[in-house]
């Protein structure tokens, strides 16, 4: 049974979707050093509507957090495009905000001071300051406002990384593995927040990760990136639409056929997990 943190409501119409679609246009990306030149991406190509959760799954080193950072613009596709809207990816996209899988706050600074620092460029005073409210509301944060991170956990400091990410009001939020450091009962919080946070403050997820029953558990679809050998560079080997409405139940006979498959594809016999 799911736990309780935050339930998924509707959208606020206070909050329009700010979401934007993603376009993945025969990506690749080969690493070169004086020894050696490695493709770990090879003809990527993906098509995902604004609004949509995506969860990429994949074995260890197959360029998961690779596809994330050119998104974010702070890698590059050596071939190929990535379109966040209408706007071409050709360095640090503004219209991205991470959260990364460790929280990364600034020691010095309140968890209200470093929510501030994701808000957008030209922010206006109040209007920064009634979005940082709603979101230390919506991330349950209102009594640890005022400390710093040496005061908070790391399940508090996680929900900090992502109200300082919602600020700007991306387009695209991308998270990388955000939940693999908290332990089990945390991080089963923490996937309803996300929940509860992609209906108040509608955008477009892409988030990595190497848990399938969390893939299932929050995206609309999953993405699975593997190699056809040692030596090739990995590409998309499926791509599965999630049809279940939220909240999922675990023991559903397509959650289970699902999670089954997706172990298969990942090299896991799903009859000993």
């Amino acid at each position: 049974m799911a736990l309780s943190f935050a339930q998924p409501q509707a959208h606020d119409p206070a909050h329009p979707s700010t979401a934007l679609g993603v376009d993945f246009s025969e990506v690749s990306r080969t690493f070169t050093t004086k020894k050696e030149s490695r493709t770990v991406l090879s003809g990527i190509n993906l098509q995902i509507p604004a609004g949509q959760v995506v969860a990429i799954l994949g074995a260890s080193g197959c360029g998961k957090s690779t596809l994330l950072r050119a998104v974010s613009g702070l890698d590059a596709p050596t071939t190929g495009s990535i379109h966040t809207g209408d706007h071409e990816v050709l360095g640090i996209n503004e219209l991205c905000a991470v959260a990364f899988q460790e929280p990364r706050l600034l020691p010095w600074r309140s968890v209200r001071e470093n929510i501030a620092l994701g808000l957008a460029p030209g922010t206006g005073k109040a209007d920064g300051e009634q979005l940082i409210d709603e979101l230390i509301e919506l991330t349950d944060l209102s009594h640890a406002a005022d400390l710093r991170p040496r005061e908070i956990s790391g399940g508090m400091a996680q929900r900090v990384s992502l109200a300082r990410a919602l600020a700007r009001r991306p387009g695209v939020l991308l998270l990388d593995e955000p939940f693999g450091a908290l332990d089990a009962l945390t991080r089963l919080k923490m996937q309803d927040l996300l929940l509860s946070i992609h209906a108040s403050f509608p955008t477009t997820v892409l988030m990595v990760t190497h848990d399938v029953d969390e893939a299932l558990t929050l995206a609309d679809r999953v993405i699975v990136l593997g190699r056809n050998g040692e030596d090739t560079a990995a590409t998309i080997i499926e791509d599965l639409e999630i049809g279940a409405t939220h909240p999922r139940q675990h023991n559903d006979e397509q959650f289970i056929a699902h999670r089954a498959g997706l172990l298969r594809l990942l090299g896991v016999d799903p009859t000993n997990h």
